[in-house]
């Protein structure tokens, strides 16, 4: 086998126009694609990174209007506690004034029925010693 210069130029050239045909047909597509591929990669990187950030950032803020909404809710329920206590306080107060309203009341009847008794047991009484004294002194004839 016989190799000439003509056979290594043209095998030359061949490989060269081979190569330049690849690159421009295969090589460079491809690389384009993977560049287009790292590209979306990142950036679909990037857009998680944002959207955990902001998912941290709303789970934050919601956590903090929990807290708002239980501490507007404890308000609240104290708000109505020391409201109903107060006017719980109020009804007993009430309630005591007015029992001892009606115990006064009381004890002034009790005490004009007591002096209306005394006054009826010696007016008896009175009675009783005057019959029993004329009796004594009539000798008891009737």
């Amino acid at each position: 086998m016989n190799i000439t210069l003509s056979d290594v130029v043209w095998t030359v050239i061949c490989f060269i126009l081979f190569i330049l045909v690849m690159n421009f047909l295969l090589l460079k597509p491809v690389l384009n694609n993977m560049d287009r591929r790292k590209e979306k990669i990142r950036r679909a990187k990037l857009l998680a990174e944002e959207r955990e950030e902001e998912a941290e950032r709303l789970k934050e803020q919601r956590l903090l209007d929990e807290k708002r909404a239980a501490d507007l809710a404890r308000e609240e329920s104290e708000k109505r506690l020391s409201e109903e206590a107060e006017r719980s306080e109020k009804e007993i107060s009430d309630l005591a004034s007015s029992l001892a309203e009606r115990e006064d009341e009381k004890m002034k009847e009790i005490s004009a029925l007591s002096k209306e008794a005394d006054e009826k047991l010696a007016s008896g009484t009175d009675g009783l010693a005057d019959a029993f004294a004329e009796k004594l002194i009539t000798g008891g004839d009737e």
